[in-house]
């Protein structure tokens, strides 16, 4: 992720296959801390739900650490 002229990264997006029975995808995601205190990290998570949902065939994204606690995602 980077800013509108590409010149500054903001963050990183990451989709791996999923280790939880109840997910077809993992995805995680950080952002630099300028961008999290500008408050880009509900937004970026919208726009990465959306995106998902829009693009990609997965049909239930697990989000780690958001959506799913890492102890029940590493559990799972």
């Amino acid at each position: 992720l980077f800013n509108a002229d590409m010149t500054e990264e903001l963050g990183c997006l990451y989709l791996s296959p999923s280790k939880h029975p109840d997910h077809d995808v993992e995805v995680c995601f950080w952002l630099v801390k300028k961008a999290s205190d500008a408050g880009m990290e509900p937004r970026f998570e919208t726009f990465v739900r959306d995106w998902l949902a829009a693009a990609w065939p997965f049909k239930k994204p697990g989000f780690p650490g958001r959506q799913v606690s890492w102890d029940d995602w590493n559990q799972g």
